[in-house]
């Protein structure tokens, strides 16, 4: 099962899928022809909360925010954008305390596909 966020604007579409499943774009007249694909694949046992963000600057926390979600466990999240995509995903401490890791910024040139592992 596939469940997809329009875009904004046609610049942001994100779909979730499972990991076993082909992806295929079906809103192609949605995003612009230069988008790429970031691929976020959980392939742990638990949900991993993340924080996307777009954006050319050079900060990532700078980025216009898209979304908070969470990527379920053994499923992947494709982010297709035209603009660099900015990722960070929640931190569970041993004592409980969350926090947010460390920014990735990932911008595949246009019509290419980059995986994160999360």
């Amino acid at each position: 099962m596939r469940t997809c966020f329009p875009a904004a604007l046609g610049v942001l579409a994100l779909c979730a899928l499972p990991m076993s499943s082909g992806w295929t774009q079906s809103r192609q007249a949605a995003t612009p022809a230069n988008a790429a694909d970031v691929v976020l694949k959980n392939a742990g046992a638990d949900p991993i909360r993340v924080e996307i963000r777009t954006g050319i600057a050079g900060d990532c926390g700078q980025g216009r925010l898209v979304t908070t979600k969470s990527v379920a466990a053994g499923r992947t999240w494709t982010i297709r954008s035209s603009q660099p995509v900015c990722v960070r995903r929640e931190q569970v401490a041993s004592d409980g305390r969350k926090s947010w890791g460390a920014w990735q910024r990932k911008a595949p040139r246009a019509g290419q596909r980059e995986e994160v592992t999360l």
